[in-house]
């Protein structure tokens, strides 16, 4: 009878905490919908020329420009659409964060923040095709123009570069400087699609 009445008490003391828990993720998720919500009157409130935004006290607050790591992310939102095919959304502002999806092309998104790196960014963009090998200098496959790479070394115009893939880990080229694009100093833009994901995107591939 005892152990009966033990089990009751945990079934009961179990449904409280996911009741609460359940309630504790009900308000995270009101309150990331009123920043959407703010976020959206920013929005609205830039086009009429303006940078503030009322809050929920019915005053203003001015939108600021904030820093982040080595460089800076500004608050300058505003529509854009995606230009290229399989253009890469990322985690992070860089071309070694995680990959998040990849976009449609002329595919519309809303810009949250931007950032402007420092100009001695070791990663660049593929131009044209790029055959890549392994550490001890065997051909594992083609690469297309605009894929992302890291330099490794760089001397007289030709770049050692290197590339992460997920069969091989990472692989090598060595690539003339006129077929590459250095992203040193070139800003990534943090956007959001219509189905709600956020990520990173390189502001070469969008058109405001």
């Amino acid at each position: 009878m005892k152990y009966n009445f033990l089990l009751i008490f945990l079934s009961v003391l179990l449904f409280s905490n996911c009741k609460e828990d359940k309630a504790i993720e009900n308000r995270k998720l009101a309150i990331e919908e009123e920043k959407l919500r703010i976020e959206r009157e920013k929005i609205e409130l830039q086009k009429a020329g303006t940078t503030t935004t009322p809050n929920d006290a019915n005053t203003t607050e001015t939108v600021k420009t904030t820093t982040t790591h080595n460089g800076q992310i500004n608050s300058n939102f505003g529509d854009a659409t995606i230009s290229g095919t399989s253009v890469i959304m990322r985690s992070n502002h860089s071309t070694s964060a995680q990959v998040k999806g990849k976009f449609k092309s002329n595919e519309r998104v809303l810009i949250l923040d931007e950032f402007n790196p420092s100009n001695n960014s070791n990663e660049a963009i593929t131009k044209t095709a790029v055959k890549l090998t392994d550490n001890n200098g065997n051909y594992k496959y083609r690469i297309n123009p605009g894929k992302a790479v890291q330099i490794v070394d760089a001397d007289e115009g030709v770049y050692d570069v290197k590339f992460y893939d997920k069969k091989y880990g990472y692989l090598y080229a060595t690539i003339n400087s006129e077929d590459l694009e250095l992203l040193s100093g070139e800003k990534w833009y943090y956007v959001k699609r219509s189905n709600g994901t956020t990520g990173w995107v390189y502001s070469k591939f969008v058109n405001r």
